[in-house]
């Protein structure tokens, strides 16, 4: 049950700190913030059932001693508070069941500073994941995290849920990617745990805060690892019988050692849902479709890519590779920029294009920076053979 508050002192108070622009008692705030994207939410709101619990308020700061500020008020009035990134969470983390203050952190977006030589990076928790993806893209980089709600989520929210992604494969989890935190706790004292750990004894801070759901504190900003984008992109397809020999298959390629960026089994239920209204010779036997995505430097991918379709065909059944309809694609995109270079520069897709073989050029194959991430193989046949996407 929410305990009752003083809605206009409490304004004033946030008012103080913020300035009215960016504190919100208004009621259609209010509701906005009452969700996120939980679908048990979602299917009550679209049939006119409104929330039964909502914030207090609703604040933007823009600074990390603002997000102090709030806090050491909510401590001093005993109200609670609910860190909010872009909203896109599934299971009603960021639902304020008992009231409080809910922070929103997205007008924290800013990428500070990326150390090429140390492949590391200061950003800011608000800033999207596909803004974050694009500044380092344009740099030459990439954090290799690609969850499916890259477009709606923030760096944030992918720290404080312990995010994967569908390149975890290659380059691991959101946790494995992070170096350190700064972050307000719930006295309104601002810790960082990127000091040298292993001079120091006891718990990683770092690991106890990631995950943490926004209960331990407010995340303002982290200090991330970095890899150089990918030189070269090899999609590829493979067509197997059931689930069993793909599950198989991945297994084989795994414990070969190899590491695709993206590698994932349809079954037959999502092959019928995308093969739908796809024109193409039927009658052919279900299957499901075994995708895998590899990126890697030019000099070593060829070989890498070739051991892992023999693997991958031997125990998973025939190639799509080479097929009319598989498009299977080798990509060059732009390493990181030269140094004393403007950030950006060689990064233009114009640029990027003039680098790819003349080959690719001439079939028209697409920007490597647009839509990485995804395993680009194409539909499958027949009502019940899977498809990669």
């Amino acid at each position: 049950m929410q305990a009752a508050v003083d809605a206009d002192r409490l304004q004033r108070e946030l008012e103080a700190i913020l300035g009215p622009r960016r504190v919100s008692l208004r009621p259609v705030d209010l509701d906005t913030y009452a969700r996120d994207m939980w679908p048990r939410l979602l299917l009550g709101y679209r049939e006119g059932r409104m929330p039964s619990a909502r914030p207090y308020a609703v604040v933007w700061p823009e600074h990390v001693r603002e997000v102090v500020a709030v806090v050491k008020l909510a401590r001093e009035q005993r109200i609670p508070i609910v860190p909010y990134g872009g909203g896109s969470g599934v299971c009603g983390g960021a639902v304020p069941v008992l009231g409080g203050i809910t922070i929103d952190t997205k007008r924290m977006q800013q990428l500070r500073a990326v150390h090429g030589a140390e492949l590391i990076c200061d950003v800011e928790a608000g800033l999207s994941g596909e803004r974050f993806e694009r500044e380092l893209a344009r740099r030459g980089y990439t954090f290799g995290h690609f969850p499916s709600s890259i477009y709606c989520s923030t760096v944030g929210g992918w720290l404080a849920t312990r995010a994967a992604g569908q390149l975890s494969t290659k380059y691991g989890k959101v946790e494995d990617r992070c170096a350190g935190l700064t972050v307000v706790t719930g006295r309104g004292e601002v810790i960082e745990t990127d000091g040298p750990s292993r001079a120091l004894r006891g718990p990683s801070w770092t690991q106890l805060l990631l995950g943490s759901e926004g209960t331990l504190g407010v995340i303002t900003s982290a200090r991330l690892r970095l890899s150089p984008a990918p030189q070269l992109q090899v999609f590829r397809g493979f067509e197997v019988d059931d689930v069993a020999a793909g599950v198989a298959a991945i297994r084989r390629v795994l414990q070969k050692g190899l590491r695709p960026a993206v590698v994932r089994l349809y079954d037959e239920l999502d092959t019928l849902i995308s093969s739908l209204g796809h024109q193409e010779s039927a009658g052919e036997p279900e299957r499901v479709v075994l995708a895998a995505d590899r990126d890697r430097s030019a000099a070593g991918v060829a070989g890498s890519a070739a051991r892992g379709a023999r693997w991958a065909g031997g125990a998973a059944g025939r190639s799509r590779e080479g097929q009319a309809s598989a498009q299977g694609r080798d990509e060059r995109g732009a390493g990181p920029e030269p140094a004393g270079q403007p950030a950006g520069r060689h990064g233009g897709r114009e640029d990027r294009a003039a680098r790819l073989p003349a080959d690719h050029r001439a079939r028209g194959r697409a920007d490597p920076y647009r839509g990485r991430g995804r395993a680009d193989v194409p539909r499958a046949r027949g009502g019940g053979r899977a498809r990669s996407r």
